[in-house]
């Protein structure tokens, strides 16, 4: 696990905001989709956590499998109550029947960034996606599970996304390799 995430996690203030960082950390997907999950799409009737997550980004439907530990981080973590005529994991507080705000996500995000990075970190709200990602390909994520997550449909595009080269992660995958 990268030990940037780690940090931003402890800044930050809720479980709900916990869930929404795990989601986004171990699944890739943007903070746009996460806001808009419903209940059904993330844990069984019973309340526990299913073993996919259910995304819909632009009328199409993606599962993603969940890595061990996030339905750990799912029942450790519990959300607030279920807010009434209100099926979104994560509920607005203003607006029945709606889901949270970007602008929301963005500040609770931002506020631990800031907390972060008076601990010597540069990273922003805007390139934690980007973090997630890396994170994923690096510890094994195939690129073309990559470009699924991202909707893109090129090597390069996504590679270029990560910021990477392409020789660049075969070393850090090599190294990573060899290590265990």
């Amino acid at each position: 696990m990268d030990r940037n995430l780690d940090i931003i996690w402890e800044h930050l203030s809720s479980n709900e905001q916990r869930v929404f960082f795990a989601i986004a950390r171990y699944t890739g997907q943007p903070f746009s989709v996460i806001r808009s999950l419903k209940i059904s799409d993330v844990y069984n009737p019973d309340g526990k956590p299913l073993r996919q997550i259910r995304f819909t980004r632009d009328s199409n439907i993606i599962l993603v499998d969940l890595p061990e530990i996030l339905p750990e981080i799912l029942r450790s973590h519990p959300l607030r109550r279920h807010v009434p005529n209100n099926d979104f994991v994560f509920p607005s507080n203003m607006k029945d029947g709606k889901p949270i705000t970007g602008t929301c996500v963005l500040k609770w995000f931002n506020v631990a960034c800031k907390k972060a990075n008076e601990n010597g970190l540069n990273i922003s709200a805007k390139n934690l996606r980007k973090s997630f990602l890396k994170e994923l390909y690096l510890s094994g994520m195939s690129l073309e599970k990559i470009k699924i997550l991202t909707n893109m449909t090129s090597d390069s595009s996504a590679l270029k996304y990560l910021s990477q080269k392409k020789a660049k992660l075969i070393d850090a995958l090599t190294d990573a390799i060899a290590s265990k």
